[in-house]
Order: structure tokens, then C-alpha cells, then sequence
């Protein structure tokens, strides 16, 4: 996929409504087959493109959805950044939340499922052999354990069971498994309300909590690793290329999502070294 760095402008009649994540409506336009999500608290498609690329030099075990940056236009003549991909949806294969499966498919409001289990080995247990009884699904437990694990290397706040999901294939009633996206809830992105500049990175990310077994990241990756063992392995050293975001964003905020995975590399995997390169 190769996206023009001109700007490209938006038409409101291309804008895709939605509702699911916790952290608002970001703003979303389809045209054609590209998907466009706008900045809208902070610096919510860098957290994409960065995500992408990470998840690419760590050798995230399942398919990776690829971002890349624009400059969009929308129809009141704003330009802002933008995260591009492609559409991973066709004809008779729809995204279905956790929430619409269990709905769905076994009768059952997950939360209240979940809630009634105070381990979270048992919560996520009990969802993985839930998700393994669908047509279609193998080895849930190692496809949540491997996204677990990414969200706290990028500290992804939003992965409620809204943004838990899997493809729906109509045609023959299967399932298989969303590729790894919707990552703009990472990196303290939300500098309008939750994590201002101003704000220290530690204290910053000391505030922020895992979704949606339970609210620390660490104890989250622990009880899945120990269940389905870790699904990420890294190798001694990756390299990943950041020079082009300077031309879309401050060098503070490049600085803060940098001292962020540094932190969290080191906290998860600290036999890997990190380089980033301009």
C-alpha cells in the first residue's frame, strides 16, 4: 500500500459512524477500500503507525493490520493526521465484537460472565474455550494472550470487549481471527483529558489501566502467559525507523512515545535491545 504524502480531502457523506470505543467517537472516514482515523484527543494515529511497526519487528505471532500517516482535509477545511489502512472486511465477512458473540452465540452478557470470577486465570480461561468452541476458532487463548501482551508493551488502555473481536464469515458460519488494529488508545495518545504533555511520563503511566480481564496490565499478562505461554518472542535487537514522524508531529510527543516503549520493552522483554532510527 503506498499512500500520497499530499493532502488528501475528506467528503462528510464518506464519514463512518461509530460508537464502540470508551475514549469517544474518533472521527473515521471509508473511501474505497482505505480506512482514514483522524487525531482527535491527541496523537491517535502516530500510536497506530507506531503500534504496526513494533508489532512488525517483534514478530507478533498473527496477522498485523498495516498504518501508515496522512494529511487529510475534511469539509470544514481543517487539516489534521491521519492513520491509513486498508479494509480487512468483504462481502459476507463482517468484525463482531466479544460482546455480539457471546450475545450471539452462547446467550450470555460476557461481562456479568466474567465478573462472577474474582482470578483472572479463570476469566480468561473461561473466555478462550468459550471462543474455541466456535467454527473456525483454534487456540483462542494464545491469539488473547499474544494482543494482552502487545497492549502493555504499547500501554493500551482501550481494549474493552468492544475492541475484542473476530471475523464473521457468512457464507459458511465461521470465524478467524481480526488482524491486530485499533491500537490508537496507546501511548498516552490522549492528551486532552487523561495525559497532558505537562505531565511526567512515570506519573502519566502510572495512570493508565489494562482492559479487560482486569486493570494492571502486568498481572493481565502474567495470568495469560502462565495459562498459554508467552505468544511474543522478540528478537536480540530490532530497529524501527521513526524518521518520517517528524513530518507530522512535535518532537516532544516523538520523544514521549519513544521513552514509553524503551520503558516497556525493558519492563517485558530485556533481553532485547530497542533502536529507533530517523
Amino acid at each position: 500500500m503506498k499512500i500520497s504524502k499530499s493532502v488528501i480531502k475528506l467528503n462528510h457523506e464518506d464519514m463512518f459512524e461509530s460508537s464502540t470505543s470508551s475514549k469517544g467517537n474518533q472521527p473515521k472516514y471509508q473511501v474505497s477500500d482505505l480506512w482514514y482515523k483522524l487525531d482527535d484527543l491527541g496523537y491517535e494515529a502516530l500510536a497506530e503507525v507506531f503500534s504496526y511497526r513494533i508489532a512488525k519487528e517483534i514478530n507478533f505471532p498473527f496477522e498485523i493490520l498495516k498504518y501508515e500517516l496522512a494529511k487529510v482535509q475534511t469539509d470544514d477545511f481543517s487539516v489534521t493526521t491521519s492513520c491509513v489502512s486498508k479494509t480487512f472486511t468483504s462481502d459476507g465477512i463482517t468484525e463482531t465484537s466479544f460482546i455480539r458473540i457471546f450475545k450471539n452465540e452462547f446467550n450470555e452478557d460476557i461481562y456479568d460472565s466474567i465478573d462472577k470470577m474474582t482470578n483472572i486465570k479463570d476469566r480468561i480461561k473461561y473466555v478462550s474455550e468459550k471462543l474455541n468452541m466456535l467454527n473456525g476458532i483454534d487456540n483462542a487463548g494464545e491469539y488473547i494472550t499474544g494482543i494482552l501482551q502487545f497492549d502493555a508493551l504499547i500501554l493500551n488502555e482501550d481494549r474493552h470487549f468492544h475492541n475484542f473481536t473476530l471475523l464473521y464469515n457468512e457464507n459458511n458460519n465461521s470465524y478467524s481471527y481480526t488482524p491486530l488494529f485499533d491500537n490508537g488508545a496507546g501511548f498516552l495518545s490522549d492528551m486532552k483529558w487523561d495525559y497532558p504533555l505537562y505531565i511526567p511520563i512515570d506519573i502519566a503511566q502510572r495512570k493508565v489501566k489494562s482492559k479487560p480481564f482486569t486493570n494492571s496490565f502486568s498481572k493481565q499478562v502474567q495470568a495469560a502467559t502462565e495459562l498459554y505461554g508467552s505468544q511474543i518472542l522478540p528478537p536480540e535487537k530490532i530497529d524501527i525507523y521513526i524518521g518520517d514522524f517528524y513530518d507530522y508531529y512535535d518532537e516532544e510527543i516523538i520523544k514521549r512515545i519513544c521513552c514509553i516503549i524503551k520503558t516497556t520493552m525493558k519492563t517485558y522483554f530485556p533481553s532485547t535491545s530497542i533502536v529507533l532510527k530517523k
